[in-house]
């Protein structure tokens, strides 16, 4: 690995100091961290930042005659006269495949729909605190959470019921089963000893 690959995997400048090396290194170890994105394969960009790192770690930067960036313009004989260091674009570590993009726009459809939702609770909390509070209108609203309260017990309690008669139905299949395998082994027994 060249200093020039070290520095385009941590998104920094060649000439970069130690602490510019320590925050682009904690940057993309979180970012690119197996726990952190388990649903996106980014192991691979993980270990290439933890080799970069370590490069730029263990190399420290040493400039050469060519590699200055303020120098003075030679065309110029002022000394005052010093050429502006480009702006670099940002280093592109990986491009998204499909899979991320579509975890992506999953992600963009869940979070509208929690906005939604949201925007519906904010919505009748400001209805109720709109509405005159009457005892009428209060009962009639406990009522209301008690009616629905009642059928979810309801339909859980008949869930519970379905589940259980099916269990028992597996069990005494399976017990019906050991009894004929049971009558069927006795029974090859008996004809042996015959």
């Amino acid at each position: 690995m060249t200093r020039k690959e070290a520095s385009y995997f941590l998104g920094i400048k060649e000439d970069a100091d130690e602490e510019q090396i320590k925050k682009a290194y904690r940057y993309k170890a979180k970012l690119y961290h197996p726990d952190a994105n388990p649903n996106i394969d980014t192991r691979d960009f993980y270990i290439k930042a933890q080799m970069a790192y370590e490069y730029l770690m263990n190399n420290p930067y040493t400039p050469t005659d060519n590699q200055n960036t303020t120098t003075v313009n030679s065309a110029y004989n002022s000394p005052f006269y010093y050429t502006m260091p480009q702006p670099k674009r940002p280093a592109k570590i990986f491009s998204t495949d499909n899979k991320a993009r579509a975890q992506y726009q999953q992600q963009k459809i869940k979070e509208k729909e929690r906005k939604k939702v949201m925007q519906w609770e904010n919505d009748t909390k400001a209805a109720r605190q709109a509405a005159p509070l009457s005892s009428h209108h209060t009962e009639s609203a406990k009522s209301y959470e008690e009616e629905v309260l009642q059928k979810i017990r309801a339909i859980w309690i008949a869930e519970t019921i379905k589940r259980q008669i099916d269990l028992d139905k597996q069990h005494k299949e399976a017990l019906q089963r050991r009894k004929l395998y049971k009558a069927f082994m006795q029974q090859k027994i008996q004809e042996e000893d015959n």
